[in-house]
């Protein structure tokens, strides 16, 4: 998330940096962004697809990968990690819509929670992120 906000906005960081003394841990915010990318990668794994529980998560680490990639011209990057995030998000299903309330029949509520619990907050990323990456795509 870091890299995400210094490519967004590049001055920021190196002027807290150099009111704090350390302008001299990073000649530049590229570098900054190559770091956390750097970071992001390998605390990801080569094998975090073949996990055996995807979460939203996931595609938004995909997600800001793709701003990392795409606001330093890495277009081939930046479209991989759009297709990424795109089908991670396809696949966990939070795109879809789900009653507000639950239903009164709790077995048709449990068949509503078996892939992922009702947690709002997580759908609310998840479905944020979906359409983020749809308009990004059109």
């Amino acid at each position: 998330m870091i890299g995400a906000m210094v490519s967004l906005f590049p001055r920021r960081p190196r002027r807290h940096l150099k009111s704090m003394g350390k302008e001299h841990l990073f000649s530049t915010s590229n570098a900054l962004v190559d770091l956390c990318r750097t970071v992001c990668l390998e605390a990801r794994g080569s094998g975090y697809l073949e996990r055996e529980g995807l979460y939203v998560y996931d595609a938004a680490t995909s997600y800001y990968l793709l701003i990392m990639s795409s606001f330093h011209y890495r277009w081939q990057a930046a479209d991989l990690y759009l297709g990424e995030c795109f089908t991670i998000i396809r696949a966990i299903g939070f795109y879809k819509t789900r009653p507000a309330y639950p239903p009164a029949d709790f077995g048709a509520r449990a068949a509503l929670t078996s892939e992922h619990d009702l947690n709002f907050i997580d759908e609310e990323v998840g479905r944020r992120i979906f359409w983020t990456v749809f308009v990004t795509a059109r």
